[in-house]
């Protein structure tokens, strides 16, 4: 759109200076100073503070145009646009442009599931259709609107989109703008978030707006197994499910699961109409996967194609994820946390066996944004563990607690007190930093144990992953990375996680073929680096920093001038096509404490003809080595370690930056 269609579908007046800048083509709107700086555009100032100077600064250079009820200084080479209420108008021009493309629309929202339902639904949807939907975590105006205006167009056949409530009026906000043509609910939790909302009338309120809002033929599909939902009354034609309801017009059951799939018989009118499969467990995926079924059977996709749909979900990063990390099997669940998904989570470990001699642990966050309950429902939630057949549970917190910080991270300690009042002492244990919980998964856990990680994304459990066994979750996780503290060398862009005081490397910014990597920049250890960060580098030679603990997915992929790899034992795990299609590479010798080398690791390694293994590797997964190369697990002797250490060292001492590819 062009200025000036924007400025009157708004009903905003220009001035002279404005008339100037009528006709350009407005490519992205945006109400995050950060995406306008980045892209230009239109700019909704919606934040209650000015923008900066450096903000400003940034703005000028990209030609943003600013619209605002702020008072600014005449500001040379920014346009500002005054009206009452930008928020407002950001909406409106949403709700407005949304409404140009007539596609089927279903909302999804719920306070726990709503992501998962979202993900399954793209895929089923996808089967039929040209689907839009936007970011799983774009589920507020504040994100959608800028993605609907930027991506939308008359291609798409239909659109899905997740909405979540954060603060007052917000789900009632998203319901104007879509106006769907269906919506789900998938549950309401109505403490959840009362640190904004205050009331659970107030949130009900807000998490039905699509009861009040959609259009008249709009169809409702409501888990009627929730207390809030079932006691609720819907104006709109509604469709329900369940699994103990059996008033449900869907009901799933004959539930089965084993370590690594779920599936249900669903019922409808007291017959059987078909079987669901899906590659992930637990009985809150039992709901999403219903719902989603409904709604794909009401928009006319037959079984097959939502069986197909189905089954092609798999869980990864920190959502509902099972990984197996240096031989202990991680479920990890970290993005958002309640009491009733805790629970769902427990139920899980304890039905997944393990062997013998191997125990089940779970590492747990309190639930947060409960205001005022946040102790009495996690504590209560602590009360349940009782009935769990684990052998430990490690509740996690934070060192300074106040209402703030508690609303944000969640309240552990109370989750640890309730624990208490019907565990042994041996049972529970707490935890207030996340060295302190890296250290304790790293000695006083196994392979073959089974590891249960459930916790608000912010409170980062997954860091003491990474800390223990190289793993890579922190770095992909936009919290951490998106506001981190950028950091340069004479030779790397890094960052600086939050308050870990841990470095991750994300640039080489040197052409040299010899490598070096630090042990530390600013006195701080570097501990990992970015996926592909020295892919199709013309590296011959490197000597790694000795704190670091992974080599990342295809970190030196098709670096073919490397002859011969050494990997020191600080480096816990070599990640997937690490050095794939490294055509030179003739020789790797990998010492102890290296614990895990994934998936085509030494993929098309044409040249590799011996590799040295160390006694304690647990996991080498399959394709990790061409079949041409000669595996020596097992084979080399101490004396001859010491030689090859030796034979480093001296080449280290005087040859630092050698035709040889060292990894410390």
């Amino acid at each position: 759109m062009k200025l000036k269609e924007i400025c009157e579908i708004l009903n905003i007046k220009i001035d002279d200076e404005g008339n100037k800048l009528v006709d350009i083509e407005i490519k992205n709107i945006t109400n995050l100073i950060s995406h306008a700086i980045k892209k230009g555009g239109l700019y909704f100032d919606t934040p209650k503070s000015k923008l900066n100077q450096s903000q400003i600064k940034l703005a000028q250079e990209k030609g943003v145009i600013v619209l605002t009820d702020k008072d600014y200084n005449n500001i040379d080479g920014l346009y500002i646009i005054k009206v009452d209420d930008p928020k407002e108008k950001y909406f409106q021009l949403g709700k407005h442009y949304k409404s140009l493309f007539n596609i089927p629309t279903i909302a999804i929202t719920g306070s726990v599931g709503k992501t998962t339902t979202t993900c399954l639904a793209n895929l089923v949807f996808a089967e039929k259709y040209k689907l839009f939907s936007t970011g799983l975590t774009s589920n507020t105006p504040t994100y959608f609107v800028e993605d609907i205006y930027s991506n939308l167009n008359s291609g798409y056949e239909f659109y899905v989109q997740e909405t979540g409530a954060l603060v007052p009026k917000i789900l009632e906000s998203s319901a104007k703008i879509l106006d769907v043509d269906a919506f789900i609910i998938t549950n309401i939790n109505k403490y959840h978030h009362l640190n904004k909302y205050i009331t659970s009338e107030a949130l009900i309120e807000d998490k039905t707006s699509y009861d009040r809002i959609s259009k008249k033929d709009a169809v409702g599909i409501i888990n009627i197994d929730d207390e809030v939902l079932s006691n609720h009354k819907f104006n709109h034609n509604i469709i329900t499910f369940g699994i103990e309801n059996k008033n449900a017009d869907y009901i799933a059951d004959n539930i089965k699961q084993n370590n690594e799939t779920l599936s249900f018989d669903i019922i409808n009118k007291g017959k059987k109409i078909t079987t669901i499969t899906l590659n992930i467990i637990g009985k809150h995926n039992v709901y999403n996967a219903l719902a989603v079924y409904i709604a794909a059977t009401h928009f006319g996709l037959d079984d097959k194609l939502i069986k197909n749909g189905l089954l092609k979900y798999k869980s990864k990063g920190i959502r509902q994820n099972f990984e197996k990390v240096c031989g202990r099997t991680i479920y990890i669940d970290t993005f958002n946390v309640c009491s009733s998904s805790i629970k769902s989570c427990l139920e899980n470990v304890e039905n997944i066996s393990v062997n013998k001699g191997n125990k089940k642990i779970a590492i747990l966050g309190g639930e947060n944004a409960l205001g005022e309950y946040a102790y009495k429902i996690n504590f209560e939630t602590g009360k349940t563990f009782g009935k769990y057949n684990l052998d430990k549970f490690v509740c996690v917190g934070t060192k300074h607690v106040d209402k703030e910080k508690i609303d944000f991270f969640g309240d552990g300690k109370a989750l640890y007190n309730g624990a208490k009042t019907v565990l042994n002492n041996n049972k529970v244990l707490y935890y207030d930093d996340i060295v302190s919980l890296s250290k304790f998964l790293k000695k006083k856990t196994k392979p073959g144990d089974l590891i249960l990680i459930k916790g608000i994304f912010r409170l980062g459990l997954f860091v003491a992953l990474d800390l223990a066994f190289g793993t890579n979750y922190t770095s992909r996780n936009p919290y951490f990375t998106v506001n981190a503290k950028k950091l340069n060398n004479n030779n790397f862009e890094a960052i600086e996680f939050n308050d870990l005081k841990k470095i991750h490397l994300i640039g080489y910014t040197k052409n040299d073929n010899k490598l070096t990597i630090p042990d530390s920049i600013n006195n701080m250890n570097v501990i990992s680096m970015k996926e592909e960060i020295f892919k199709d580098k013309q590296i011959s030679s490197i000597i790694f920093g000795k704190f670091l603990n992974y080599i990342p997915k295809s970190a030196f992929k098709n670096c073919d001038k490397i002859k011969q790899v050494v990997i020191p034992g600080n480096i816990k795990i070599i990640g997937e096509s690490a050095f794939e299609n490294c055509k030179k590479l003739q020789k790797v010798i990998i010492e102890n404490g290296v614990l895990q080398i994934n998936e085509n690791a030494f993929k098309d390694c044409l040249s590799l003809k011996e590799v040295y293994l160390p006694k304690k590797i647990i996991t080498i997964d399959n394709n990790a080595f061409p079949k041409y190369a000669k595996l020596k697990t097992n084979t080399i002797k101490e004396k001859t370690r010491r030689k090859l250490r030796k034979l480093k060292n001296r080449i280290v001492k005087k040859l630092k930056n050698s035709f040889l590819f060292l990894l410390f």
